[in-house]
C-alpha cells in the first residue's frame, strides 16, 4: 500500500509547516553559533573545540547529564510561568521577583516550621508558590485598576524583591544569630524533611524536574480542554473580540497574572528546596528573565517549554564546562542564546500587533486583522 498522506493536501500542508518551522530553529541556532564562533576566535580559541567541550560538559556522562537536568528544571518552570501570562496577553516580566519571594518564603517554612515527613516539603513548596502569586497580585492591581503599565511595574518590582529579601535576611534573621558583618547574607539551612529528593545522588538534579514537566502538561491541557483556558487564549489573541463575546478581559487577565506568579514562586521554592537548601541574597542567575527567552523560543506552547528548557539546561551547564576548559567566558554562550531567540522571533509585524493589542485593552478601536499568533511576543 502506498503512503496515504500522498495526495492529501491537508497532510502535505501540515508536513510542510512543520518542516518550515524546524528549519527556522536550525537556521537561527546556526546563525547564533556562527557569531558565537567568531567571538570565540577573537579569544584565540578554536570554536569547534569550544563547542565540543560544551557538549561533553553537558551530556558526557552521568554527572554532566544530572547537572544539565538541574539547570533545565528552573528553565522549564520559569518559562512556563512566563508563557501563562503571555498566552493571556499579560506582559509579566516580574517572574524573577516572584521567584525570589517564593524562594524566600519556602526557605522560611523549610527551616522554621516542624512538620512530619513529606508534609513539610509539600508545605514549603505550597508556601513558595503562594508567595509568588501574592507578589504578582501587586502589579496586577496596579495594571488593572490604575492603568500602570505592567511591563514597567513588574520590572521595577523585581528590584524590590531582591532588596527586600536581602534586607529582611540581614536585619531580622541573621542579626538574631549574632553575626555583625556577615560574609554572606543567608538564612539557616532548611530541615532534611523539607528537601526535594535527588534524582542522581549526590548531584543536584531533583524531582523538581518532574514537577515542571507535569505542570507543563497540565497547563497544555488547561488551554486546550477547558472553557477558562479557551477564554484566556482568546483574550490573548484578540481582547476586543473576547470582550464583545462577553468574556471579562480584566478578570481573566488578573487570574493569568496570579497563575503566572504562582508558577514563578514555585520555581523559586524548587531552587531552594532542591538545590541551595537555604535562601541566599542574589542567589538567582537571571533564572526568571531566562523564562522570557524560553517562552519566546517555545512560541508560548506549554509542551514546547519542555524541550526548550532541556536545551537551555544543556547550554547553561555546557557553558560552565567550556569556561573551565578554555579561556572563553560563559557570557559568549549567553550571547548565543540571545541571538538564537532574536533570529527566531524577528517579525516585522510583531510591534504592530502589540500596539493593536494595547489599544484593544484600553477600549480603543481595533483595526481589522488585529489578531496575534503564539509565534509573536505573547
Amino acid at each position: 500500500m502506498g503512503d496515504r498522506s500522498v495526495g492529501n493536501p491537508r497532510t502535505a500542508k501540515m508536513r510542510n509547516a512543520v518542516l518550515t518551522e524546524a528549519a527556522k530553529y536550525v537556521v537561527a541556532l546556526l546563525l547564533g553559533m556562527t557569531i558565537g564562533g567568531v567571538l570565540i576566535s577573537f579569544k584565540g580559541e578554536d570554536p569547534v573545540f569550544a563547542y565540543k567541550v560544551l557538549l561533553e560538559g553537558a551530556l558526557g556522562g552521568r554527572a554532566a547529564i544530572a547537572q544539565t537536568l538541574r539547570w533545565a528544571t528552573p528553565a522549564i518552570l520559569a518559562g512556563l510561568a512566563t508563557t501563562i501570562g503571555f498566552r493571556a496577553g499579560v506582559f509579566n516580566l516580574g517572574v524573577e521577583g516572584q521567584l525570589y519571594m517564593g524562594a524566600f518564603v519556602a526557605a522560611l517554612v523549610g527551616y522554621s516550621v516542624a512538620l512530619p515527613g513529606r508534609a513539610h516539603m509539600i508545605a514549603a513548596l505550597g508556601a513558595g508558590a503562594l508567595a509568588g502569586a501574592a507578589y504578582s497580585l501587586l502589579p496586577a492591581v496596579l495594571w488593572m485598576r490604575y492603568g500602570i503599565n505592567e511591563v514597567v511595574n513588574t520590572l521595577m518590582l523585581n528590584y524590590v524583591a531582591y532588596l527586600l529579601t536581602e534586607y529582611v535576611v540581614r536585619v531580622f534573621i541573621m542579626s538574631s544569630s549574632g553575626s555583625v558583618v556577615p560574609l554572606q547574607i543567608v538564612t539557616p539551612e532548611i530541615a532534611e524533611s523539607a528537601r526535594l529528593p535527588l534524582l542522581f545522588p549526590p548531584y543536584q538534579a531533583n524531582v523538581g524536574l518532574f514537577i515542571g514537566v507535569l505542570l507543563a502538561i497540565l497547563v497544555y491541557f488547561f488551554f486546550q480542554r477547558t472553557v477558562w483556558g479557551y477564554e484566556l487564549d482568546i483574550v490573548g489573541r484578540n481582547p476586543a473580540f473576547a470582550a464583545y463575546g462577553g468574556v471579562s478581559v480584566r478578570r481573566l487577565g488578573m487570574l493569568a497574572f496570579i497563575a503566572s506568579g504562582l508558577v514563578g514562586g514555585l520555581a523559586g521554592a524548587v531552587e531552594i528546596l532542591g538545590v541551595h537548601h537555604k535562601f541566599a541574597a542574589q542567589f538567582s542567575i537571571n533564572l526568571g528573565f531566562d523564562g522570557v527567552l524560553i517562552a519566546l523560543l517555545a512560541k508560548n506552547d506549554p509542551l514546547g517549554i519542555i524541550p526548550v528548557g532541556l536545551f537551555w539546561g544543556i547550554l547553561r551547564n555546557g557553558a560552565y564546562s567550556m569556561e573551565r576548559m578554555t579561556s572563553v567566558s560563559r557570557i559568549v554562550i549567553q550571547v548565543v542564546q540571545a541571538l538564537f531567540v532574536l533570529f527566531l522571533t524577528v517579525d516585522a509585524g510583531v510591534i504592530r500587533q502589540m500596539l493593536r493589542r494595547r489599544r484593544a485593552l484600553r477600549g480603543k478601536p481595533v483595526q481589522k486583522g488585529a489578531t496575534t499568533t503564539h509565534g509573536s511576543l505573547v
